[in-house]
């Protein structure tokens, strides 16, 4: 049998978004109250399109998927049934923020979208108002297809201490070849780039960025503070991918628009893993287990503690990817040895299997609940036995000062 992580026999991309995107539109993802003491909701829009190839732009598009009065499965099908579709390259728009000064999210690279007004109907309005603000895309044509939502995710500080935000990402799918030009706010926007998601599957594209965390362990203090906290926690490395975007549009009237030092911050911009991780958890696993890079730290001490206390748990989570691929792929090579895989057929290669369902919804962000548990003691442990082993250190010199110097006292 082929190996299952040969991508050349993998599932086609445009057959496995169809299957994530019925079952997101079947089954919505429960609504996530705020925590005690948090009374900030944020929504945001995965925005989906597919870019056609050279040979394969089609003259139009059938109207059975643009038309509203069908059912979101009847409009899917259709979609994914032109062949324009099958050959075009899935692509996800991400936007770039503008640099603010004492604003939390400055230049972070994000989805479309933003804080809950009192005026929002719900979380979903919320989504269609902040993009529409933000980049210019009106996400209530019939060209556009709201399809079911992501689970709704508590933002914290560091660690998970304390509750930021009820973060609320929302699907929607252009179902035309030809996108709205996007209209960015200067104030808020950056840029905003469209990126394929074979790019955001790439292992090679995968990094670990640092990250200043002197700011989320501390709501106030000084500078002595943060370069004290600098100093003995070092930086976060959190997994992130390099994007590499097929189109970007820039606001060349908002601030910083040209970079201020060297230009490879500018044209490279990077997404924290984490942040996508919900839709990528529910491509193959495979696939998946792939781009496992697991949040660290940069002190070496802190780095060797967190690997060997979250060791078990990091086999343990590849060892559950690698068996639920090789179900996908005894599902899949079945499939196609008996003949099935016609333009109707849209389910290929899915499982029914309810170990396999359940591990599918268990995403990456989950799973770093749990390790972050484990960092955590890692990390207080790795103090511990830094400020153990200095104190033991002093203890010895000042000893070996104490004997030497009764020794001089007897000459």
């Amino acid at each position: 049998m082929e190996s299952s992580g040969d991508p050349s026999i993998s599932i086609p991309l445009w057959q496995q978004l169809n299957q994530v995107l019925q079952t997101r539109s079947a089954v919505e993802f429960p609504h996530v109250p705020n925590p005690a003491g948090c009374e900030k909701r944020a929504a945001v829009a995965l925005i989906i399109r597919v870019r056609p190839t050279y040979p394969d732009r089609p003259a139009s598009v059938p109207a059975d998927s643009c038309n509203p009065t069908n059912s979101v499965l009847q409009r899917l099908n259709t979609f994914f049934a032109q062949e324009w579709v099958r050959q075009g390259d899935t692509e996800i728009l991400f936007i770039k923020r503008a640099a603010r000064e004492g604003d939390r999210w400055t230049s972070h690279i994000a989805l479309p979208g933003g804080r809950r007004d009192t005026a929002d109907v719900d979380d979903r309005a919320t989504s269609v108002r902040e993009t529409n603000e933000e980049v210019g895309l009106n996400l209530q044509t019939p060209h556009c297809l709201p399809v079911g939502n992501l689970p709704q995710r508590v933002i914290t500080t560091m660690w998970g201490k304390t509750p930021l935000m009820v973060l609320c990402p929302y699907i929607y799918i252009m179902m035309s070849p030809n996108v709205p030009a996007l209209t960015l706010q200067p104030t808020e926007i950056h840029s905003a780039h469209w990126v394929s998601l074979r790019a955001l599957q790439c292992p090679l594209l995968s990094i670990y960025k640092p990250c200043d965390i002197s700011d989320r362990f501390t709501k106030s203090g000084g500078r002595l503070t943060r370069a004290l906290i600098r100093a003995v926690f070092g930086q976060a490395m959190f997994p992130a991918i390099h994007l590499v975007p097929s189109e970007s549009l820039y606001c060349s009237t908002a601030p910083h628009f040209l970079p201020s030092t060297s230009p490879n911050d500018h044209t490279k911009p990077w997404l924290p893993l984490g942040f996508i991780a919900d839709l990528l958890g529910t491509l193959p696993a495979y696939r998946h287990s792939e781009l496992l890079f697991w949040p660290t730290m940069s002190p070496p001490d802190s780095r060797l503690f967190i690997w060997l206390f979250t060791y078990n748990f990091r086999r343990k989570k590849v060892e559950k990817s690698s068996e639920i691929a090789g179900r996908t792929r005894v599902i899949e090579v079945t499939t196609k040895a008996a003949g099935v895989g016609s333009m109707d057929d849209t389910t290929v290669g899915t499982s029914s299997d309810p170990a396999t369902t359940k591990f599918q919804q268990s995403t990456l962000w989950d799973a770093l609940d749990e390790y972050f548990d484990l960092s955590r003691r890692a990390v207080l442990t790795a103090l511990a036995v830094r400020f153990g082993s200095a104190a033991v250190l002093v203890y010895w010199l000042i000893k070996r000062v104490r004997r030497r110097r009764r020794r001089l006292a007897k000459l």
